[in-house]
């Protein structure tokens, strides 16, 4: 595998591995976790250009499936606690996002503020 080639699955990757952590479910956030890592080292010895080719096409394409995935959280979203509730909130930019105790995400629009 040439270096170039090397760098992109490297980068593609870490791209997975972040993307995944997004999800707010614990266990969507595993699964996923477990899946880029279980096809990445199912494909680790992979030497034909035209195989590692293909294979970054599909890295892409779920790439791209990942990040459209409804109720994963902002990058720039930090966790806190209420001080009145006790439940998690997660600021944003633009809403702020409340998670309830049964693992659904409300969304309500707001400013960003701290609280």
């Amino acid at each position: 595998m040439a270096a170039s080639t090397r760098a992109q699955v490297i980068s593609l990757y870490r791209m997975m591995l972040k993307e995944s952590t997004k999800f707010p479910s614990y266990n969507y956030r595993t699964y996923a976790l477990r899946r880029v890592r279980d096809a990445f080292r199912a494909n680790r010895k992979v030497e034909d250009p035209k195989t590692v080719e293909r294979l970054m096409e599909e890295g892409q394409q779920t790439l791209a499936l990942i990040q459209r995935q409804p109720g994963r959280i902002d990058v720039r979203a930090y966790k806190c606690f209420s001080e009145f509730s006790g439940r998690p909130l997660f600021l944003c930019s633009a809403a702020i996002v409340r998670q309830s105790l049964n693992g659904n995400v409300q969304m309500s629009a707001a400013p960003e503020r701290t609280l």
